[in-house]
């Protein structure tokens, strides 16, 4: 693993790291962080690459607060999604991009665990319908939502997000029901 940090003094130019460097002293973000080298993970029969990615990714990000975080696998199964979402690191985190074919309904669910979240940028999968989007009603910060597929249902659903301010659903086939749905979520911007 590496990462790139920004330090507090105003450097302009992030600073790699490498798991053979020290870290700075002075305080600092992390901006990047390369699981790259993790392809070579290999698990016993049954355990999952992005099982076996998201206990590196605990490992790694030991002791460290995240505030955004992205991640984006080509599998991504509930078990491991229900791991990520619950990593310490992850416990602030304002700001999460998660891009899966596999990302389903029950994924996004746990999202609610994320209870600072205010952000959260999903590629779902096609089996996503957005019918468990009322299970983040716990999410008293959530404001932005972007890339959800949803059925009129799961427009429905926006209704019980407290705070949600701007929706991002571009690329959706709207239909009559989705239009009459949508128009009793409060919103300051569609897109």
């Amino acid at each position: 693993m590496s990462f790139e940090v920004l330090l507090s003094n105003g450097s302009p130019r992030p600073l790699r790291v490498s798991p053979e460097q020290s870290l700075p002293t002075e305080e600092f973000r992390i901006c990047t962080l390369d699981l790259s080298h993790t392809g070579h993970l290999r698990g016993s029969e049954g355990e999952h690459k992005d099982d076996l990615l998201v206990d590196e990714l605990a490992m790694q990000t030991r002791g460290l607060k995240v505030e955004f975080f992205g991640f984006d696998v080509p599998r991504l199964s509930p078990a491991s999604m229900a791991k990520l979402v619950r990593l310490p690191a992850l416990a602030e985190v304002s700001s999460i991009s998660i891009g899966s074919p596999s990302l389903d309904d029950s994924m996004i669910a746990e999202l609610g665990n994320l209870t600072k979240l205010k952000a959260a940028h999903l590629q779902p999968g096609l089996k996503a319908t957005g019918k468990t989007l009322g299970q983040l009603c716990g999410l008293m910060q959530l404001t932005i939502l972007n890339g959800v597929g949803l059925t009129p249902q799961g427009l429905a659903e926006l209704q019980r997000l407290p705070r949600l301010e701007h929706l991002n659903c571009s690329g959706l086939s709207f239909t009559a029901a989705h239009a009459a749905t949508l128009s009793k979520v409060k919103l300051k911007s569609l897109v």
